[in-house]
């Protein structure tokens, strides 16, 4: 009964987080429509994303922390598949730079990607960049 209730909280909370995480996205929508100003919806599309990731990797990661273990950081894991998500989440932000169309295989992925891609590159690159911290 203890696991269930603490699964069930951990659930509420992260139900909540999208809950609010969405609204904020409309209202950045609905700002962008009337202003015309992308940058503040595409910066909290990129980020809200890597927030996920890491929420949904955090129970774990609190109970790693517990053990009380020595540290280290799994590079091999971040740089196969935590980097390469990564710069599919921020690819649309390279849009809003000056060396962004320069940068290799943007142009590429841009013409592939929808929002769906970089929504799950984000959570997954929010989650491997904790499961990289292990003992």
């Amino acid at each position: 009964m203890k696991n269930f209730l603490k699964y069930f909280m951990w659930t509420m909370l992260i139900g909540i987080i999208l809950y609010y995480g969405f609204k904020i996205e409309l209202n950045l929508q609905e700002m962008a429509r009337s202003t015309f100003r992308l940058f503040p919806l595409v910066v909290f599309g990129t980020l809200f994303p890597l927030f996920l990731g890491m929420i949904l990797r955090l129970p774990q990661f609190i109970n790693e922390i517990r053990e009380k273990k020595r540290w280290k950081f799994n590079w091999a894991k971040f740089i196969a598949i935590g980097l390469p998500a990564l710069y599919i989440t921020i690819i649309p932000l390279f849009f809003f730079t000056s060396f962004g169309h320069s940068l290799p295989l943007t142009m590429e992925v841009a013409q592939v990607t929808n929002p769906s891609i970089t929504t799950i590159s984000g959570i997954i690159s929010g989650y491997i960049l904790l499961d990289c911290m292990k003992e």
